[in-house]
């Protein structure tokens, strides 16, 4: 069975991690436009996003699928400001 999915403008050049976790362990990153897929057997799944730097809304996804199925999209990663970049003045 085949999941796949799409994050909405990512970053130019910049790929995110995808996790997924549940029946089956998998990790892959997207491609060059966002997309993302898994070859699982069918089952119940958690989809977790990842970016260095990056938030994702929603972070991940859950859901139990049984036919190849397209992942609801993420809306676009939001650049999260670390403690250590930021600079007193």
């Amino acid at each position: 069975m085949k999941l796949h999915g799409h994050i909405n403008n990512l970053p130019f050049g910049e790929s995110a991690t995808i996790e997924l976790c549940g029946d089956a362990v998998r990790s892959t990153t997207t491609d060059e436009s966002g997309d993302y897929e898994f070859d699982v057997p069918p089952g119940s799944y958690e989809i977790v996003f990842s970016l260095a730097g990056h938030t994702f809304n929603p972070p991940s996804i859950s859901g139990t699928w049984n036919q190849d199925s397209a992942v609801p999209p993420v809306s676009d990663p939001v650049y999260r400001l670390d403690s250590s970049e930021c600079q007193t003045v």
